[in-house]
């Protein structure tokens, strides 16, 4: 696979709108679909940087290039607090060059590396969580399926947590491929049976997300991505009690835990829609004497929280499947 490489003055051809994009430093992520590298508008005399996300050469398909699904579903949601906003895009018609997509940069990573050890404590887990579930409402709202939801697609941004990758996504009327795309200790078991995906596998994906930022484990680490397929077939991939793994039995943290269960149930129809699920995390919180306003993530409050999390130490590394995983940080290498 040719990866994309960006001419010596870092320019970007210009976008469907007339705009010009450069591109500087290393690459910041790679993956099966393309290469993202923090970027800057020449256009406007705001300099902050954003991300461009280059896809890779595609197939066309009735006149149309397949690259440029992902940007066709991203510009669906313009502007939600928990999406990462898409601000420009190039769908490129010759299937030799690059389609990209720019993207509100979220300088504070992804879930995957903010986790720490000993998990997130409920009073940051639970505002970030009901920002996902938000995003996800929106999301499914528009009839759209993710099929990848996973900590590494969850990006911490200056006004709180946002769903950043469509890459996988579909619209629902197209989700009935038996073919299985993701990773799969964040996959539903009927994504297995060949079902296809839906917004429920997304809520699956939610809860297992939402059950390793709080236990700060890897879900079914060790485990080869084949052994838990067949758990998942078999019905036997469960999960601990959160408030069990971590012996706490304050009242916000059961409430989490029965949500996570009820998130990971086998049966799509007993999970709970996005919308639900963002209500119980609310209640969560106002059972300790948290409000609804507390809930919404000041742009201090963000940073009050990397800190705490940047205290409490960080995960050791292991392997984890994915066919893409970006790191929207700056590249410190040399």
């Amino acid at each position: 696979m040719e990866f994309f490489r960006p001419p010596k003055d870092g320019m970007l051809p210009k976008s469907d709108d007339g705009n010009q994009w450069r591109v500087f430093g290393k690459p910041i992520g790679k993956g099966g679909q393309g290469t993202v590298y923090l970027a800057e508008s020449i256009n406007s005399p705001n300099k902050e940087p954003v991300v461009a996300k280059v896809l890779n050469p595609s197939r066309v398909i009735d006149g149309i290039p397949t690259d440029s699904h992902e940007i066709i579903i991203h510009r669906k949601f313009p502007d939600h607090r928990g999406i990462i906003k898409p601000y420009d895009a190039l769908i490129e018609p010759d299937p030799e060059k690059n389609s990209y997509l720019i993207l509100e940069f979220a300088k504070h990573g992804d879930f995957s590396q903010l986790i720490p050890a000993e998990g997130m404590p409920p009073s940051i887990a639970v505002p970030l969580f009901v920002q996902v579930a938000e995003g996800l409402e929106r999301v499914h709202g528009e009839g759209v399926v993710l099929k990848d939801m996973k900590p590494s697609n969850l990006l911490l941004a200056e006004n709180g947590a946002k769903i950043s990758d469509f890459g996988s996504a579909e619209m629902s009327s197209d989700s009935d491929d038996p073919m299985i795309a993701g990773t799969p200790r964040y996959l539903a078991p009927e994504q297995f049976h060949g079902e296809g995906s839906t917004s429920e596998s997304d809520m699956y994906g939610a809860g297992v997300s939402l059950w390793e930022s709080i236990t700060g484990i890897r879900p079914f680490d060790g485990m080869s991505d084949t052994d838990i397929a067949m758990q998942k077939l078999t019905g036997t991939a469960v999960l601990p009690a959160a408030s069990d793994v971590l012996d706490d039995d304050n009242a916000q943290l059961r409430e989490i835990s029965k949500q996570i269960e009820r998130l990971m149930q086998d049966n799509p129809e007993d999970r709970p829609t996005a919308h639900e699920l963002s209500e119980a995390l609310v209640k969560s919180g106002e059972r300790t004497r948290r409000t609804y306003i507390d809930l919404f993530v000041p742009e201090q409050r963000i940073v009050d929280i990397v800190a705490e999390l940047a205290s409490m130490g960080t995960r050791q590394e292991t392997k984890v499947a994915s066919d893409w995983q970006v790191s929207l940080l700056p590249d410190t290498t040399s």
